[in-house]
């Protein structure tokens, strides 16, 4: 049978270890609930950062719309009414003709391709073209202005059974294959220039790559390296990997690989 003594140690002993036990339950309940304020607050900032970028890219997609459409409107139909006012001038300063009729039938189909051009820019060049058109189509037509404008050799290649994504996936995705492509033309003196894309059920690949001067991407240039830091961002929103390979007079490659989610 138990002394006295023996129940009051057993007693006290107990009441220490239950103590410690509490301590310990308090301790992990207390890390846990710092783990949780920290993740939460990591995801707060995740999230502010996520829908602040899509903004700035919502807005830089705006802007480079309005200078293709400021461009299209100075190459194309700028030229075509400056022409087809140099033609009117001649009519009217010399008798009526053969040739006048013959300068008034070009002005009038001029007119009608200004018109056309117009229309064309408008439809083209809406703020709704990537949402309407999806990716493949618009960076399509982004390397068909590019053939027109600067005579540039691109092309497009996509593999795999296309599909769309997140709409805000495919405005990241078209803004960093843009600050790849401006990057090439830009910077890089490039003569051919090719996208790829493809479609894997679990994984999306984008790939941009020139034949230009080629870079070290450790030590390039401010302008060159506010692009390369865009489009690295851009890929760490979506949750992608990113690799750049660019070697002195090999050209550049830029791979974007993305887990697709069914």
């Amino acid at each position: 049978m138990l002394s006295n003594s023996h129940i009051i140690q057993f007693m006290i002993y107990g009441a220490l270890g239950f103590s410690l036990l509490l301590s310990a339950i308090v301790y992990m309940l207390i890390v846990h609930n710092k783990r949780r304020y920290l993740y939460m607050a990591e995801k707060k900032e995740m999230e502010y950062q996520y829908h602040n970028e899509l903004l700035n890219t919502q807005i830089e997609l705006q802007e480079h719309l309005l200078n293709q459409v400021s461009q299209e409107i100075h190459d194309n139909v700028g030229q075509v009414l400056s022409l087809v006012k140099v033609h009117l001038y001649s009519v009217g300063n010399q008798p009526a003709n053969e040739r006048s009729v013959e300068l008034l039938n070009t002005s009038a189909a001029l007119l009608d391709k200004a018109i056309d051009d117009l229309r064309n820019i408008s439809h083209t060049q809406s703020a709704t073209i990537l949402q309407r058109l999806g990716l493949k189509e618009t960076i399509s037509k982004e390397l068909d202005y590019l053939r027109a404008l600067r005579k540039q050799t691109c092309g497009l290649e996509v593999t795999g059974n296309y599909y769309s994504l997140l709409p805000e996936q495919e405005l990241f995705i078209y803004r960093l294959a843009q600050e790849a492509i401006n990057n090439s033309i830009k910077h890089a003196d490039c003569t051919v220039l090719k996208v790829k894309m493809n479609f894997e059920p679990d994984m999306f690949t984008l790939v941009v790559s020139d034949n230009g001067a080629g870079f070290d991407t450790e030590s390039a240039s401010s302008s060159q390296g506010i692009g390369i830091a865009h489009m690295r961002q851009r890929a760490k929103l979506l949750r992608a990997e990113l690799d750049i390979q660019s070697q002195h007079r090999k050209g550049t490659i830029v791979t974007l690989q993305m887990p697709v989610r069914p």
